[in-house]
């Protein structure tokens, strides 16, 4: 079934599929059927795989507000509620183990840092390096 594009007798159960998963998501508002056609009409073509990705990633998200939204690539594999959030140090309960104020492990700067180290071509750093320049560059975007 993945191996071939979307076609036009996919359309109508592509269309009931959105329409329940609009109807059945809690926050998600209705959208009109001429909207889901056009906007599955715009994956005519799209590899039956990846269409149905798009369709269940947009049709389930409230903030998308038209089904044009669909036509929308997800740059990322994680769903929205898997994201790591940046912005500002993490609060203590969330914090590193061995980094207070970073985020938890695995998105803890600094232990990655530890277990990857730096670019291949560039000086290894050391953690508390890492905290150092972390410190003087958050300091420098507040002034």
């Amino acid at each position: 079934m993945s191996g071939h594009g979307v076609t036009d007798q996919d359309i109508p159960s592509l269309v009931h599929t959105v329409r329940r998963l609009r109807e059945t998501t809690y926050g998600c508002g209705k959208w009109d059927d001429a909207g889901i056609v056009i906007a599955l009409r715009g994956m005519l073509g799209w590899n039956f795989a990846t269409a149905h990705e798009q369709i269940l990633r947009r049709a389930t998200d409230p903030e998308a507000r038209t089904p044009k939204a669909m036509l929308h690539t997800v740059s990322s594999a994680l769903l929205p509620s898997e994201r790591p959030k940046y912005g500002g140090p993490a609060p203590q309960r969330e914090s590193c183990p061995k980094h207070p104020g970073q985020s938890m492990p695995p998105f803890c700067g600094l232990c990655n840092v530890d277990r990857y180290g730096a670019e291949p071509d560039a000086p290894r750093l050391s953690a508390d390096e890492a905290r150092r320049l972390a410190r003087h560059a958050a300091r420098a975007g507040r002034a």
